[in-house]
């Protein structure tokens, strides 16, 4: 399928990405099971954005974090989407 998203034109296949939102094992960490909890509520335009590509935000395909006191900090949370790009804005 191909879509149009903030400035590039991707070819995405939303078949593949789904199966590995289906088949793969997700990490059931505390940081993680904590993440799940909130990010759909407390990102909101994240989630919107990662839907148009197929991916689901409570599934991250890695999520790093570390506790600062009674705080959890997420410092990086990935996604899986197949696809390619097949133009952007030249700016990456």
């Amino acid at each position: 399928m191909i879509i149009e998203l903030e400035g590039k034109k991707l070819d995405l296949n939303m078949e593949k990405t789904a199966e590995h939102y289906k088949n793969h094992l997700f990490c059931d960490c505390a940081g993680c099971r904590n993440f799940n909890l909130q990010a759909a509520q407390k990102y909101p335009l994240l989630k919107a954005f990662l839907e148009k590509l197929g991916a689901d935000i409570l599934k991250p395909k890695e999520c790093e974090w570390f506790c600062d006191g009674d705080n959890v900090k997420y410092y990086l949370v990935q996604y899986v989407v197949c696809g390619k790009i097949l133009e952007d804005d030249n700016y990456l």
